[in-house]
């Protein structure tokens, strides 16, 4: 230990101790306003360990500026980005005779790329398990954070990686596992963090390897249990292939790779046992030092902000922190009953619960079953109501909106704020809002263990049912406005609800296929905008396989399957199932009677035959395509698709279609005043002159559609 603060005041001093070669040197600071002392110890007590990793380790830092005696002073060392704060910190370093006075410059956290989030509470405690996940990393390019659920190994792997982000020149990214249910997303998953767009026909792992592969970043992938082989299979591909990627993991047991070092996430430091039982009473200071009791009364303070640890406490709250057995998550879920118990209400509401722990089952891991009997204890101290709301909920994946849990779960507006504020106030949701829309979100670990109690629910598959019918007509309902103003908004309500999506989908596949189709085609034009192009395959395929194996599909809604799939696969590169698809819709919209889908369906075989035959070969396709698009009154595809014809002419010298095709699209792009159209004519027409050598014209007006995309990529982002 370098440093340690105690706090202790004495009139309008602070005691501040300084650790110099095992040498302690006593210092009575002073802050420059006498009446935010109490406030100022806090600040000192937090930065001088939290702060430890972005300085020297004999450099003392302190948040709040002061004098100390006259030979010592202190140095303005400018402003720092820590995870732990919400805003900029100004940051002074202590001079004294006995310290070494010059170190480097801060090492900001905001230097080099990154996810990483915001967290709007403190970190507390694992300094030393900090540092030695920094130094495993020097090691092994993969370490894997072992531990059960609550043990906080996504918040330390957090806390570690912005800790390290100096390291890593091409950013650290978090990548959220919780929510994926198909070890075939990962890859897709990551790229999509990184903001990298499939392209051409190599697999998409191959092309995260491609973008990952000379440059250094640190992936954080969380929550690896529930796809652990996938997850495996992955990070030894990767690792292999880009020699300068390095992984951190966390889950519930190792990937079981070559490479892989496990570092199993300790429990918090715990009060002595003596100390819980009342046999060695210490002061509160003391007691105050110990992580696990540090935990609690940071998340009491939030919890019930009048709360004050008082001497005659003390023993009651070490023996609750030492009986959680320092997990994180039950201690924080005990802090929370705060706002309704007393200390020795809390004390004496665990012993009837973790009593039964010491004749548990034999075969079960210890803190396994510490944690069940936290949140049983936990669940327990719920009204009936909460309970039954706490259950439903596990329905979600990845959390819903107020409006989804009104619905699905049979509650009035008045009733369902109420509730999830309950719920909320006792640590068991976390509210946010997205899209100015009130959604809620649920720690997995909690999810799960109120999953076992919704299956046990002889309602749970009614439940189910009216998630999945619930979601289906929210996608269906706004997948027309995708075209609209509200697109923004709308897109990002889809981003938040897609683990949703696909869980309804998943369930219809086995129970309703044809309700499976219609999420998969209103999700057709999100997949498309958001480059998910595998996971728009795999949803519409596995719809499509389920229902022809027990039924016909209504024509229409086949025709607008197999165009999408269609789609998806021609920008994969699959050209023989893409034809395949397109010749099917081309089939299904005929019997269907709809010229709408037969246009998209026949432009899409089009551009599947250019590719393959050339101009020659895929013209009367094209001509034939857009003019039922244009019957069908479907004036946007046949836009989008006068924009290839035009281009594939102008490629093929075909001057006088290439003419014609673009004089009708500015005819379209002004009765339809969308962007999208437009910048599709901006770009075909700056083509067309290029191809014409009119380079200084060609150029004006690809710079031109250069500006309309970026503001169209903007609005859909």
């Amino acid at each position: 230990e370098y440093r340690r603060a105690d706090g202790s005041i004495a009139g309008d001093h602070v005691r501040l101790i300084v650790i110099v070669e095992n040498r302690p040197i006593i210092c009575w600071v002073k802050p420059d306003d006498p009446a935010k002392v109490p406030d100022w110890r806090g600040h000192l007590i937090r930065m001088t360990g939290l702060y430890s990793n972005r300085f020297d380790p004999t450099q003392t830092v302190l948040s709040i500026e002061f004098w100390i005696g006259r030979q010592d002073g202190v140095k303005t060392l400018g402003t720092l980005r820590l995870r732990d704060l919400s805003e900029v910190e100004t940051v002074y370093q202590l001079q004294h005779p006995a310290l070494i006075n010059d170190f480097p410059a801060l090492r900001q956290l905001s230097t080099n790329p990154n996810n990483l989030p915001f967290l709007l509470n403190s970190f507390v405690g694992r300094f030393n398990e900090i540092n030695n996940i920094g130094h495993l990393l020097t090691q092994s390019r993969l370490v894997s954070l072992i531990g059960i659920g609550g043990i906080g190994k996504t918040r330390l792997a957090l806390q570690a990686s912005a800790n390290l982000l100096s390291r890593f020149v091409d950013g650290v990214w978090v990548v959220p596992l919780a929510a994926i249910t198909e070890t075939a997303n990962i890859a897709a998953h990551v790229m999509q963090i990184l903001a990298v767009r499939p392209q051409g026909n190599l697999p998409i792992e191959a092309q995260l390897v491609e973008h990952l592969r000379d440059k250094k970043t640190l992936l954080v992938l969380d929550n690896c249990e529930h796809v652990i082989d996938g997850v495996a299979h992955f990070c030894a591909n990767l690792l292999q292939q880009s020699a300068h990627t390095y992984i951190l993991a966390t889950s519930r047991e190792g990937l079981e790779i070559d490479g892989e070092t496990a570092f199993l996430v300790p429990v918090l430091a715990l009060p002595d046992p003596d100390f819980s039982s009342g046999a060695n009473l210490q002061p509160v200071s003391a007691l105050r030092e110990i992580a696990s009791v540090r935990l609690f009364l940071d998340r009491a303070a939030l919890n019930f902000p009048d709360f004050k640890l008082v001497h005659s406490d003390a023993t009651t709250l070490a023996r609750i922190c030492y009986r959680l057995d320092g997990i994180p998550l039950a201690i924080e879920l005990a802090a929370a009953c705060l706002r309704t118990m007393t200390l020795a209400e809390i004390d004496q509401g665990m012993n009837d619960r973790f009593g039964m722990l010491v004749t548990g089952s034999r075969v079960a891991a210890p803190r396994q079953k510490t944690l069940q009997a936290t949140l049983e204890w936990s669940h327990a101290l719920l009204k009936d109501d909460e309970r039954t709301l706490f259950a439903q909920l596990t329905v979600f994946s990845g959390g819903g909106s107020f409006a989804a849990v009104t619905h699905i779960c049979d509650l009035h507006d008045d009733n369902a704020a109420r509730l999830m504020q309950a719920l909320t106030d006792k640590s068991l949701i976390q509210l946010t809002a997205i899209a100015g829309e009130k959604r809620f979100t649920m720690l997995e670990t909690l999810r799960q263990f109120g999953k076992q109690k919704l299956d046990a629910n002889p309602q749970s598959a009614h439940l189910m049912a009216q998630y999945a019918d619930w979601f289906r007509a929210h996608i269906t309902t706004m997948a027309p406005q995708l075209f609209g103003a509200n697109r923004v908004s709308l897109l990002a309500q889809i981003d938040a609800d897609i683990a949703n999506l696909r869980a309804t989908m998943q369930y219809f596949i086995s129970t309703a296929p044809l309700k499976a189709i219609e999420c998969a085609v209103a999700l057709g034009r999100y997949w498309l905008w958001r480059g998910q192009y595998v996971e728009a395959k795999h949803f519409l395929e596995a719809s499509l396989t389920a229902q022809l194996r027990i039924g016909e599909i209504p024509h229409l809604l086949e025709a607008k399957a197999r165009s999408f799939a269609g789609g998806h696969c021609y920008t994969l590169s699959e050209l023989t199932q893409s034809r395949e698809h397109f010749e099917l819709a081309v089939r299904a919209s005929a019997l269907a009677k709809d010229d709408a889908s037969a246009g998209t369906a026949m432009s899409g075989l089009a551009m599947v035959t250019y590719v393959q035959h050339g101009h020659d070969a895929s013209k009367k396709l094209f001509e034939d395509g857009i003019a039922l698009s244009l019957s069908g009154k479907d004036n946007r595809i046949a836009a989008y698709n006068l924009s290839n014809l035009a281009d594939n002419a102008g490629y093929a010298n075909d001057i006088d279609m290439a003419e014609r095709c673009l004089a009708q699209l500015e005819i379209l792009s002004a009765q339809l005043a969308e962007p999208l159209v437009e910048a599709r004519l901006v770009k075909s027409r700056g083509q067309f002159l290029l191809q014409q050598e009119k380079y200084t014209e060609a150029a004006n007006r690809l710079n031109c559609g250069m500006r309309r995309a970026n503001l169209l990529q903007r609005s859909t982002c």
